[in-house]
């Protein structure tokens, strides 16, 4: 602990200490608490014991959530693994979704549901940790259980009285307004479902966003054109081989089907990035 808090004190003594700490006293600032200088941050510098630290990371370890890879999971290590569906739909006014076989969404008294596939995806508004607010209309409101569902007016045709019971059915303390968004920003929200369970799994709204093919960059036709030629090329050699190897009188014949083998592997292994990209994307 010692040589941290050595590194931490000449930070906060170099001659550019205030300019670093700026981003640090905006953030404060934005959180609406009391800026502090750097005196009292050296205070509580050297005022820190290991049982603090020790405090903290209890604390951390209690509420963190872990990201493991597609298709593994963590149970083995103590985790239970963080929900991406609710097992209820609120009850109220059912909103269709504009475009075709989208999501629906549901707001009710107590909350608001995206339902999509037989599942759901809820946030109740007593236990909604926060909502974000765009002046464009759109709003998100995050669970404490991870889970979100974002309400855009434009995707599902609500009126403005209905907007406005879920801003003054959330807490004011868990309304977080934010800056206008940018127009390519607000017409992906508006052209896609709204996305509910992100938490590291998708939930039922996030599920049918992903039905739409995301629109293919520049890289990415970089990738298909450069990729889906090399794989051509390489299939004709590996063609060639197949037909007319069987005939050399110099390869036996467990050499000439190892070869084809590896030929036709390698060529497929070529070819997989192209067919993600095809797969994965739509032509802009």
């Amino acid at each position: 602990m010692p040589p941290v808090r050595g590194r931490s004190d000449a930070t906060l003594t170099a001659p550019d200490a205030a300019v670093r700490r700026l981003p640090g006293a905006a953030e404060e600032l934005l959180a609406h608490r009391p800026p502090r200088g750097l005196d009292e941050l050296r205070a509580e510098l050297w005022a820190m014991t290991p049982q603090h630290v020790h405090a903290v990371a209890l604390e951390a370890a209690g509420t963190a959530l872990l990201q493991a890879p597609s298709g593994h999971r963590a149970d083995w290590a103590g985790y239970t693994a963080a929900p991406t569906t609710s097992s209820y739909a609120v009850t109220g006014t059912r909103f269709k979704a504009v475009r075709k076989d989208g999501p629906a969404m549901v707001v009710g008294g107590e909350g608001v549901s995206l339902t999509a596939g037989g599942e759901a995806a809820t946030v109740l508004y007593r236990a909604c940790a926060a909502l974000l607010s765009w002046p464009d209309g759109g709003r998100r409101l995050i669970g404490t259980d991870g889970l979100s569902v974002e309400v855009e007016p434009g995707e599902y045709g609500i009126d403005a009285h209905t907007m406005a019971t879920i801003d003054a059915a959330v807490h004011p303390s868990a309304v977080v307004q934010l800056p206008p968004r940018q127009r390519q920003q607000q017409q992906r929200r508006q052209g896609g479902a709204a996305a509910a369970g992100q938490a590291g799994g998708s939930g039922a709204g996030q599920q049918a966003q992903r039905k739409a093919s995301a629109r293919r960059t520049g890289g990415q036709t970089a990738m298909l054109v450069i990729f889906g030629l090399l794989a051509g090329l390489w299939s004709l050699l590996a063609l060639s081989y197949t037909v007319f190897g069987a005939s050399d009188p110099e390869t036996s014949t467990g050499e000439w089907a190892g070869l084809t083998v590896f030929l036709w592997a390698v060529g497929a292994l070529l070819a997989w990035p192209a067919v993600r990209v095809v797969r994965s994307t739509r032509r802009g």
